[in-house]
């Protein structure tokens, strides 16, 4: 964990993996959040099939937060993320806008070019 998270006492995130709290004694109750509204963005998928940089440049991009998620559909460009072991737990992959389309075919071309055939695969123990 970095400094910053240290000092404003953080949690890594648990996407997809919220419990609805008691509004009287703030304890997580054993519900499920339901419309959360949460997508995982393509970088992440990037960052993960490519491998990418890890949290300050060190080590590769493997988020404990995203252990035990995988993606389907990238051929057919409706990608969506699984969970397994929690009911199935899915989640969409957010559409990309228009200028992040733009900014990654000028910055990324490469990646541009292969955007639907990156898998955002399982990646090894982050390395530090």
């Amino acid at each position: 964990m970095t400094a910053m998270y240290t000092l404003t006492h953080s949690r890594a995130r648990t996407p997809g993996q919220y419990w609805e709290t008691d509004p009287k004694t703030g304890q997580p109750l054993n519900i499920p959040c339901q419309g959360t509204n949460e997508h995982m963005h393509a970088s992440v998928r990037i960052r993960k099939g490519i491998p990418g940089r890890g949290l300050d440049n060190h080590g590769i991009y493997n988020p404990p937060s995203l252990d035990g998620w995988t993606c389907t559909g990238v051929a057919n460009e409706k990608v969506q993320w699984l969970l397994p072991g929690h009911d199935k737990k899915t989640m969409d992959e957010d559409e990309l806008h228009e200028l992040e389309v733009e900014l990654m075919k000028f910055i990324s071309p490469d990646i541009h070019k292969n955007l639907w055939k990156i898998q955002g695969t399982a990646t090894p123990a982050a390395q530090t």
